[in-house]
């Protein structure tokens, strides 16, 4: 069985390592015996061997109750820093998924103790579970291997121009008339 995630940032070191506007999501995926980061950017994927982690475990982040990210300490090699997308809301602020990378730091030590791990391998659907919904039945099977920027666009209306300025048009004409009738209901009630 394979675990999916969707992360933001991989790095080796956390120097001067703020949240940033880059949306770019990327793949991570677990089996029993490695954990698979895909490329970005035409770079090769980072594959980490499970008997290699010394530790996984969720941080802190700069002090801060709020901002966390996951830290995998390895035995013969620097640790890495990785910070999770939420599948469903990939534009929501970095640092700021709790529930995606509590789940990996489960799974991950899951295997590493040969627990049962009582986790949903799918992202999506882990994540409906988090927000205590389900799937729309009439949508389509919410696969793992995409990338949660294409269910967002499908999913999530997104305004033209054009309809912006009719929306902004509408909401003056409305706040005009509503404005009229309140005053004469003032007037009369007044005289």
């Amino acid at each position: 069985m394979s675990y999916g995630f969707w992360f933001y940032r991989l790095e080796r070191r956390i120097i001067f390592w703020k949240p940033s506007l880059n949306r770019t999501i990327t793949k991570c995926t677990i089996d029993t015996s490695v954990i698979k980061f895909a490329g970005s950017d035409n770079n090769d994927p980072l594959i980490i061997h499970i008997a290699s982690i010394k530790e996984c475990k969720l941080n802190l982040f700069d002090s801060s109750p709020i901002y966390k990210i996951v830290t995998i300490k390895l035995f013969e090699d620097r640790p890495i820093l990785i910070l999770f997308a939420h599948p469903l809301k990939p534009n929501q602020p970095q640092f700021t998924n709790t529930n995606e990378s509590k789940a990996f730091v489960s799974v991950v030590n899951g295997i590493i103790k040969g627990k049962d791990i009582g986790i949903n391998p799918n992202p999506y659907l882990r994540a409906f579970e988090d927000m205590g919904k389900q799937p729309e039945p009439e949508c389509e099977v919410w696969d793992h291997y995409v990338n949660p920027w294409v269910y967002h666009k499908r999913y999530n209306k997104t305004y033209t121009p054009k309809e912006v300025i009719i929306n902004a048009f509408k909401l003056i004409i409305f706040i005009l008339l509503f404005g009229l009738v309140y005053g004469l209901i003032i007037d009369v009630l007044l005289n």
